[in-house]
C-alpha cells in the first residue's frame, strides 16, 4: 500500500493485509486513518465492518478496537469501487460512451468530487495504524491569523471510554530541532517555549467528543 486500479464501468476489488496486534494495545484505542480511498470504501477486521468513506479524496478514521484480536493475527480488509461509487441515479453505460466524453458522462449524477486521475481507484494514499489512549487528540486544526499577529488552536478531544474525563489543556509552542522524527513518530524540539496558549478546563463525557 498504497495502490491503485484502472477501471471505470461499475468496477469493484478488494485489498488485503494482515496484522499482529501485541496484548500490550489492549487497554487503548486503535485507530485506522487513512489518507484517501476511491471511492466509497468499505472497511472490515476480521470480517467485521468498522466504517469506510463516501468520497474519494478526504482524509478519514475508523476505530477497529471492537474487532481486534489482540495477542493474534488480524485481517484488515477494504473494499473499493471505481468512480461511479459515488454515482446517484440510473447507471452509465460507459462501453458506448467514447472515451473523451466521460467525465461529461455524469453530469447532476455525481455527489463527490472526481478532480484528476478520475479512473483510477484504491487506496492512493498512505494508511497509519495509531494506538492511542482512551481520551486522546482526534484532530488538531491551526488558523494563523497574520494582521493580528496570533494563532487559533481547534482541538478536538475523543473520550472512547465509560467514565467522564476532567482534565486542563496546556499549549506551547516550541522551536524545531531540524532533526527527523523519533521512532516514537514525535517531531524533536529545542529550548524554551516562544509561545504559550491560556490554561483550558476540558471536561469530555464518556463514550463522547468535544471540539
Amino acid at each position: 500500500m498504497p495502490g491503485t486500479i484502472y477501471g471505470y464501468n461499475y468496477e469493484r476489488a478488494w485489498f488485503r493485509r494482515k496484522f499482529f496486534a501485541p496484548k500490550e494495545w489492549q487497554n487503548r484505542r486503535l485507530i485506522l486513518r487513512f489518507g484517501g480511498v476511491k471511492y466509497n470504501s468499505r472497511i472490515f477486521v476480521n470480517g467485521k465492518y468498522v466504517g469506510g468513506c463516501f468520497n474519494g479524496y478526504d482524509a478519514f478514521e475508523v476505530d477497529i478496537t471492537e474487532a481486534v484480536r489482540f495477542g493474534s493475527e488480524n485481517e484488515l480488509l477494504v473494499g473499493v469501487h471505481d468512480w461511479t461509487g459515488v454515482f446517484v441515479g440510473e447507471p452509465v453505460d460507459f462501453v458506448k460512451e467514447r472515451r473523451h466524453d466521460l467525465r461529461e458522462t455524469p453530469q447532476d449524477r455525481v455527489i463527490a468530487p472526481i478532480g484528476g486521475r478520475f479512473a483510477d481507484y484504491g487506496i492512493w494514499d498512505s494508511v497509519v495504524l495509531r494506538v492511542v489512549p482512551s481520551v486522546h487528540f482526534a484532530d488538531l486544526f491551526i488558523r494563523p491569523l497574520v494582521r493580528q499577529n496570533r494563532l487559533e488552536v481547534d482541538v478536538t478531544v475523543v473520550n472512547a471510554g465509560k467514565k467522564n474525563y476532567s482534565a486542563t489543556l496546556h499549549a506551547r509552542i516550541f522551536l524545531w530541532d531540524g532533526k527527523e522524527r523519533g521512532k516514537d513518530g514525535q517531531w524533536g524540539v529545542s529550548g524554551k517555549p516562544v509561545a504559550s496558549f491560556p490554561v483550558v478546563q476540558v471536561q469530555v463525557d464518556g463514550g463522547s467528543q468535544k471540539g
